[in-house]
């Protein structure tokens, strides 16, 4: 792009990149946090704050950057929604889920995630990352985003509303909120199990004595 437009205003005769190979953008795929491994890390919490680092994860769909700066400013019981500093210092308002509506006001007024160690007065983003990963054992792909992750799956799974997701995470870009809907294998399930099955097909397979069995794919073929 920066050749192009070198070329485009006279700063240069040829674009040396016009012939190089455009590159794809990497597909992302998510790695939703499954519910067994939460339900261990809630049996390691001894902390309340280490349950509702999960419950922030898990219920809000936040960041570990956003999560260590929730305030109890922040939670907006009147209307029930949670105000969420994203990133680039982007703000958004999200509903609050009726569970954390019942159990934020339980916590004492300020950052839900004091810090006396640093200036800021809240824990730092990766001090609750490291937290996060402890309460989940330490296991490969098991972090604060994998919770995230867990949250945009459950939404998609059960209202396909693809731009209402996007607001509630956060993103620029619907195209990084659509790596959710790749993780539904039960819509995926449905999509397949609700096509009619074809007149006549099995009765054909019935008439033709199927024997031996049909074989599965990647088995030997005879």
């Amino acid at each position: 792009m920066f050749y192009e437009w070198a070329e485009t205003i006279g700063k240069i005769k040829k674009n040396p990149a016009r012939k190089l190979p455009s590159m794809r953008n990497s597909v992302g795929i998510p790695n939703p946090c499954p519910t067994d491994d939460i339900q261990r890390a809630l049996d390691r919490a001894t902390r309340p704050i280490d349950v509702l680092m999960i419950l922030f994860g898990e219920l809000q769909g936040m960041r570990a950057g956003e999560i260590s700066r929730a305030h109890s400013d922040d939670v907006m019981l009147p209307t029930k929604e949670l105000r969420i500093l994203g990133k680039g210092n982007k703000q958004r308002l999200v509903p609050l889920h009726p569970l954390m509506q019942e159990l934020l006001p339980q916590f004492p007024t300020g950052y839900f995630f004091p810090s006396d160690r640093n200036p800021s007065g809240h824990m730092l983003p990766r001090s609750i990352g490291r937290r996060v990963r402890h309460l989940l054992g330490f296991q490969p792909g098991r972090n604060a985003h994998s919770l995230r992750h867990k949250f945009g799956v459950d939404a998609l799974e059960l209202n396909p509303d693809l731009m209402g997701l996007r607001d509630l995470l956060g993103h620029a870009s619907v195209a990084t909120t659509q790596i959710y809907t790749k993780a539904s294998s039960s819509r995926l399930r449905k999509l397949v199990d609700d096509i009619p099955e074809p007149p006549g097909h099995r009765d054909r397979l019935q008439a033709l004595n199927l024997d031996p069995p049909m074989r599965v794919a990647g088995s030997s073929r005879a």
